[in-house]
């Protein structure tokens, strides 16, 4: 009896696992599809020299950065969408962020507001810090 309830234990155990690994890959292949339809839905990048536009580098956890021009009329969503196109930025993928700049200490949470609104035109160093 004793040999069956171990059994049973490794038998459910097994189940769980195998149900785990199969919720973990359904999450990550949603995952990489949002990632490519956020991806698919930047607005292109503009050219350096125009003139509307803001050169905006992001720090990043890890200490590394990215840099990528902007228009200063696009709103602050736009620099979300573009970290969250980007992959191996974060912690784990459904990391919560802020966009910030230490000095002063500022946090870009208003999605609505346009780069210029925001002081981030001409071009703006910014903070990609964890939640």
């Amino acid at each position: 009896k004793k040999k069956k309830n171990e059994e049973e234990t490794r038998r459910k155990q097994k189940e769980e696992k195998h149900l785990l690994e199969e919720s973990l890959r359904k999450k990550l292949s949603s995952e990489r599809k949002n990632k490519e339809f956020i991806r698919k839905n930047l607005y292109p990048e503009p050219v350096k020299s125009d003139p509307e536009s803001s050169t905006i580098v992001f720090r990043m956890p890890d200490g590394n950065t990215r840099e990528r021009i902007f228009k200063k009329s696009w709103k602050i969503l736009e620099l979300y969408n573009y970290i969250n196109s980007l992959d191996n930025i974060l912690t784990e993928e459904d990391t919560e962020y802020d966009l910030i700049t230490n000095f002063p200490m500022k946090i870009f949470d208003d999605y609505d507001a346009t780069l210029v609104e925001m002081g981030l035109f001409p071009n703006a160093v910014l903070q990609v810090r964890e939640k």
